[in-house]
């Protein structure tokens, strides 16, 4: 399963999208995670590309709640049948 690492986040967001650009997953819960699947099913191996956006707790200078923006690669492949890994290849 695909998850983020994150502490005092006020707003999260973060979309998996295929190689050809098609969102497939998309979660606003950081607790959560994308577990391989696509409408259910398991999803295709390869590359996978994601996106977060998220705001902190923390504050700019101005006072402002900071902003996040993180995207990178994850490449899903299976070891077995039932049985797979995510493995994140990036993080920008």
């Amino acid at each position: 399963e695909f998850r983020v690492s994150f502490k005092s986040l006020s707003k999260f967001n973060c979309q998996v999208f295929n190689r050809w650009g098609t969102k497939v997953y998309e979660w606003s819960d950081p607790t959560t995670g994308w577990a391989g699947t696509v409408n259910g099913s398991k999803a295709s191996v390869g590359p996978y590309y994601y996106i977060i956006e998220a705001t902190g707790t923390d504050r700019n200078s101005d006072g402002s709640y900071k902003a996040y923006r993180r995207k990178g690669n994850i490449n899903l492949f299976r070891r077995h049948i039932h049985i797979f890994s995510l493995y994140l290849l990036r993080n920008c």
